[in-house]
Formats: structure tokens, C-alpha cells, sequence
């Protein structure tokens, strides 16, 4: 691998973080601007796209830096490694988004759940989101580098 770990780990994070906060503002804007709107089936499928889209665009943009630099798909090894990076740098920033957005909500005086049942609800639902997420993210690097090796043998 030409360029370190550090490297890609550094752009994913930025990236992951970048389209995380904006799904998260365009949230907090809707529930403080139309309130009402949040109980829509249709808003609600739209952040469900927006969520998956922000979960994808990651990985679009490691497999196009990856490409453009090393020229080639990552080897098993070098794919699960990058994975399991990015999903325990991907847990942690999830785990720092909850507390921010929930130190937001006490703030603006937002009824939430007690620390003790959202203490209670991360213990039991990370480690099985984390577990998912590490296969789940090394497909997504996959197909995008899949994606970016169709894309150069095309305009070859």
C-alpha cells in the first residue's frame, strides 16, 4: 500500500463525520422549524435515504482516493483491516454524536430519555451495531472500488 492506514482513516473520518452532522442539522432544523412534519411517512423515508446516503458517500469517496493512488482493489486483508477501522472509528463518532445531540436537547429544554435509559440503550445496541457494521462496511468498500474499477476499464 503506498499510502498508510492514517491516511484513508483520516479522509473516511472526515468525510463520515462531514455527511453525519449534516443529516443530523437538517434533523434538528426540521424538528425546531415544523415540528409536525416529523410524524410524516414521507419525510421519514426521505431521512432514511439521506442516512443511507450519508453512510455510502464514505465509502465512495476512500474508493476513489484509494484507486487514484494505489491503482488497484484492496486485498482481503488490507479490505477487513480498513473495515474494522472504520467501524470502530464510525462507533465512536456515533457515540459522540448522541451525546452532543443529546447535551443539545437538555440544553434547548427538549424532553429526552434519562441518561440511565440512554446509558442502558447504547450497552445494548452498540456492540450488535458495531458487529453488523463491520461486514456491512466492508461490502460498501467493496462495491464502491468495484464501482471505480468498472468506471477506469470503461474510460480505458
Amino acid at each position: 500500500m503506498t499510502n498508510s492506514y492514517t491516511f484513508y482513516s483520516f479522509r473516511f473520518v472526515w468525510r463520515y463525520g462531514l455527511t453525519v452532522a449534516l443529516v443530523a442539522a437538517s434533523i434538528f432544523g426540521l424538528m425546531r422549524m415544523a415540528p409536525g412534519l416529523m410524524g410524516s411517512a414521507i419525510i421519514q423515508g426521505a431521512l432514511v435515504g439521506a442516512a443511507t446516503g450519508a453512510m455510502i458517500a464514505p465509502f465512495i469517496d476512500f474508493a476513489k482516493t484509494f484507486y487514484r493512488i494505489e491503482g488497484r482493489r484492496t486485498t482481503a486483508t488490507e479490505g477487513w483491516g480498513i473495515a474494522l477501522f472504520f467501524g470502530i472509528a464510525a462507533l465512536f463518532m456515533n457515540i459522540l454524536l448522541v451525546t452532543l445531540a443529546y447535551g443539545a436537547s437538555q440544553a434547548a429544554g427538549v424532553a429526552t430519555a434519562l441518561p440511565s435509559a440512554l446509558a442502558q440503550l447504547a450497552r445494548s445496541a452498540l456492540l450488535p451495531l458495531f458487529m453488523a457494521s463491520v461486514p456491512l462496511f466492508f461490502v460498501f468498500q467493496w462495491s464502491a472500488l468495484k464501482g471505480q474499477e468498472s468506471r477506469a476499464s470503461r474510460n480505458a
